[in-house]
């Protein structure tokens, strides 16, 4: 599974919905009616799924789940390129 996959499995374990009806552009509050104790599982799992951590900044800014795996590659990209400098 990619990263895409693996967020949108998540979530919609969180929400009781099939991952297959998720839209990934949608606002997970207007749409999905996301509060912020779903919205903080999410990202409590996915930065355990991924070794990630998000900065409360960051978490604001996600709006739909293609900004959260937009953020994520993003860290995962940096994680990566730090990783390369240390070998």
């Amino acid at each position: 599974m990619n990263v895409e996959e693996i967020v949108k499995t998540r979530f919609a374990a969180i929400i009781g919905m099939p991952a297959a009806g998720i839209d990934m552009g949608a606002d997970l509050r207007g749409v999905y009616g996301i509060d912020s104790v779903k919205a903080l599982k999410l990202i409590s799992e996915v930065e355990v799924e991924f070794d990630a951590d998000f900065e409360q900044e960051e978490v604001r800014l996600i709006h739909t789940l293609d900004d959260l795996v937009a953020l994520l590659n993003a860290k995962l990209a940096v994680s990566e390129v730090q990783a390369d400098g240390r070998r």
